[in-house]
Parts: C-alpha cells; structure tokens; sequence
C-alpha cells in the first residue's frame, strides 16, 4: 500500500489524532464496571492467579489464550488483582490499538482517511465493549494491527530484520488468541496482491510466509484432533446468511443486538463507497488498497464461517482482527465522498455516528450480561450457614463465587444430565445433596447441561417449597424443606 504526504498540517492532524485517542480512552472507561463478571472474565482472573494454572495453559490441549493470561498476571502484580484492574488493562491496550489503526492508514492507506479512521474506531461499540472485558480480545486486535504494520512495511521495504519482527508478531498473536491464525491467509492474498518491493523480494515473502508455520504446529497438534471429534463448542449453528448479518450489524452497531439494523446502513455505505468509489477516482490511493483491505475484511470471515458449517464455532469476537478493514474501507469512503460531495459526507458521518454513541449508550446503561452481581447479592442476603449451592452450568460458578464466595456454604456443579438415564440422575442428586434441607441453583445458559429441565424437576419434586427469583440471563432458585431420601 502506499500513500500521498501533504505537506502541510502535520501539527494540527498530530493533535487530532491525539484527541480522538483521549476520546476513544475515555469512552472505554466509561462504566467500565457497569456490566457483572462473565464467566469466560472470571476464567482469566482465576488463570491469571496461579504459575501452576498458567504452566498448564500452555501444555494442556483446549486452551487458547496462554499468553493473554501470563501477561495479565504480571499486569495484576503492578496494578493489583480484580475485575476492575483486569478490565482497565484490556481499555489501556484498546486505546494503543487506536494509535496503531491511525499510524497505519496514515502511513499504509491515506493520510487524508487517517483521521476519518481514528474517528470511526474512537467511537466504535464493538472496539468499547471489547476494550471493556478481562478477556484476550483488546490486546490481540492491537496487536493484529501491529502485526499488519509490520508486514506491510517489510513489503515495501524488504530486510531480514523486518521480516523477522513481523514473523514473531504473529508468533505472539496466535498464542493471544488462535483465532489469530485467520490472519495468516489474509495476509498471504495481500502479500501476492501488493507484491513485496523490498530487498528480498518474492524468496523473501516466501520464507516468511513458511516461517510461520512453525508457532502454529503446537496449536495444529491439539485443534485439528478437537475439530475432527465429537467435542461439542457451545455454540449453535447458524447460516451464511445469518453469520454475515450478524457481523456486520455487530461491527457497525455492537454486540448487544438491541437497535434496529438499519442503523447500520450509513456505516456500510461508506465502506461500499471505500471499495467502489475508490475506482471511480483512483487518485486519492492505489486501487490495490480497497482489494487488500476486502482480503482483510473476507478472508478470515468466509474461512471462519466455512468451518463453521462442519463444525460450530462462529462468533463475532473471534473476527476482531479484521474490524479495522472495515474501519479502514469506511475511512476511504469518507475520504471520497468529502472530496466529491462534502454535504453529504457530514450527513453520512453524523449518522454514523450517532448509531455509535447509541450502541454505546445501550451497552453501558443496559444490562447485556448474565446478572451474576445481581443474584449473588440475593443470595449474600438470604443464605444460611450449610446452605448447597448448585450451579448449571459449573462454568457459572467463577462468576458468581467472584461475588459471593462459597464460606460456610457448599458451592457444586450440578450433574450433566443431557442423555442421562433418570436412575442415574436420582442416585447422583441423592448423593449430592444428602441431609442438607436448603438447596439453591443456580441457572445460566443451563440448556447446555439441561435441556430438559431434569435438574429443576429432580429439586421441585424432593422439596416442600420453592421460591424462583429472575436476574438477566441469570435464575436463582431457592428450595427449602428437601427431602433426599427414598
């Protein structure tokens, strides 16, 4: 990719960017502690915690972010331990990874789409809510940028060293995240699309390329077996068509799925203006770009999706390293249309814009997540020394003990009860559950263990009174008076 310098303004677009990044930090701070602790942000605070657990993240088959936790527990030794200090660490690295997608198109695009850019991903829902969790996702889409910075100025200007430094980036991308690995024929199409220029040429885009086959063997070793087994990934199958809607609406508007997709419309005008309008003018920039930032964008997403009809796997967050292509394309867009029509530019990034601020005002005073704050304080409130705590699914229980630790009560995973006979499930409730005449469950996504109910059924049965208390995406059953024995 190359790029046009003005001469002029470098002071006054420096000073700019720096604004749009103290917005962009200042909107992931914002009700940083609004939504409760998930479970997958309690798994990363607990593995996070322990050299032992952290040793075995990196052996242990199924675990795909070992280098996200080892950095969060040095961060924690700084900054401390807790929910808040894990969530700021993922806003500081969401910040640098808008500095990054400025330097970027500046450099790589169009210093003239670099701002538009900024502005876009300051503001952008799906960055915020990302750069508000203790999850890998902030600092893997940070570090993707970082990566395609390198590779692409090691196309331009070739090196030994910089090729290097772009084959350990990616290194340390795929042990983020594995999902990382869509990058790499993302970038392969854009490397045969761009042409290396720089000493080395084509040997040596060539031996970069297979170099980076080496960090992903350990990681083929376990996923391919997991992928060809009967494992089971949690999430539900869905179609082309509705993955595809799906992510657009999520890049555009949020994760929440809260606002009516035609608000998105405006956002992905501007990116259809970011590939078709750049052939009517080719001046502003090579029409090499719009193709290499779709490769980007479609790449990853159609190889995703395409696994996903073998096996489910599709998520939008596994597909954040490609937001900033489409960030990029409606940059270029904007870029256009300012420079062909200004009226309607304004228009068009004001309502951008403001189906943001929208998404973000919903996502930070709406409740999206499992409300474990919510039921666990019910709980703190009510609960009794000896009292059993049930939890379907057992992966709720980091979340809710964060909030509520066990003490004088019994924490325990409910029975996996999907295709177990009924005999089967009595015996292990009886065993479970003993003398104790107080038993709480606790209910989160619980078709995943207990589609049919069994679970609920089994309690309602053996008790003499029940009282059913509804959290979002959370329940909260107490039963009283159980009777375990025959």
């Amino acid at each position: 990719m190359t790029a046009e310098r003005r001469p002029g303004g470098r002071f006054s677009s420096y000073a700019l960017a720096l604004l749009l990044i103290a917005l962009g930090f200042a909107l992931r701070l914002w009700h940083l502690d609004f939504q409760s602790i998930w479970r997958d942000e309690a798994d990363s605070l607990e593995f996070a915690s322990s050299l032992v657990s952290l040793r075995m993240l990196f052996t242990q088959p199924g675990h795909n972010a070992p280098l996200y936790y080892t950095m969060l527990a040095g961060w924690q030794m700084i900054a401390g331990r807790g929910l808040i200090s894990a969530r700021f660490f993922s806003a500081l690295w969401g910040t640098c990874g808008l500095a990054l997608l400025w330097a970027l198109c500046r450099r790589f695009v169009h210093p003239a789409a670099a701002v538009w850019a900024l502005l876009f991903a300051a503001c952008s829902p799906f960055w915020i809510w990302y750069s508000q969790e203790a999850r890998a996702y902030a600092p893997l889409l940070a570090l993707a940028l970082l990566a395609s910075w390198l590779y692409l100025d090691a196309l331009g200007r070739g090196g030994i060293w910089r090729w290097a430094g772009y084959v350990l980036g990616m290194a340390v991308l795929v042990y983020l995240h594995f999902m990382a690995l869509w990058l790499v024929p993302a970038h392969l199409l854009m490397g045969i699309l761009l042409r290396p220029k720089g000493r080395g040429g084509w040997p040596a885009w060539a031996a970069a390329m297979a170099a980076l086959c080496l960090p992903a063997v350990p990681l083929a070793g376990w996923g391919m077996p997991l992928l060809l087994s009967s494992f089971q990934t949690g999430h539900a199958p869905a179609s082309w068509g509705d993955m595809t809607a799906g992510l657009a609406l999520a890049f555009t508007l949020g994760p929440s799925g809260r606002l009516p997709a035609w608000l998105a419309m405006p956002a992905l005008f501007l990116a259809l203006l970011g590939t078709a309008g750049i052939w009517l003018t080719p001046r502003l920039t090579s029409r090499r770009v719009p193709l290499a930032l779709l490769l980007w964008l479609g790449v990853p997403a159609v190889g995703l999706m395409a696994l996903s009809t073998v096996k489910p796997l599709f998520a939008e967050r596994y597909l954040i390293v490609t937001l900033p292509a489409l960030l990029l394309m409606m940059a270029l867009g904007t870029a256009w249309l300012w420079r062909a029509w200004r009226p309607l530019a304004l228009g068009t990034v004001t309502a951008v814009l403001a189906a943001s601020l929208l998404g973000i005002a919903v996502q930070g005073t709406q409740t999206i997540k499992p409300d474990f704050r919510g039921a666990a304080r019910y709980f703190t409130a009510h609960r009794q020394a000896g009292d059993l705590v049930l939890f379907l699914i057992p992966q709720a229980q980091g979340a809710f003990s964060y909030y509520a630790p066990a003490e004088e009560a019994i924490y325990a995973p409910a029975p996996f009860a999907n295709g177990l006979p009924p005999a089967e499930l009595d015996a292990a409730m009886r065993r479970l559950v003993g003398e104790r005449q107080r038993v709480w469950l606790v209910e989160s996504e619980p078709a995943w263990w207990d589609h049919a109910g069994a679970v609920r059924a089994w309690l309602s049965t053996h008790a003499e009174g029940s009282r059913e208390i509804a959290f979002h995406l959370v329940t909260l059953i107490e039963y009283t008076g159980v009777r375990s024995s025959p």
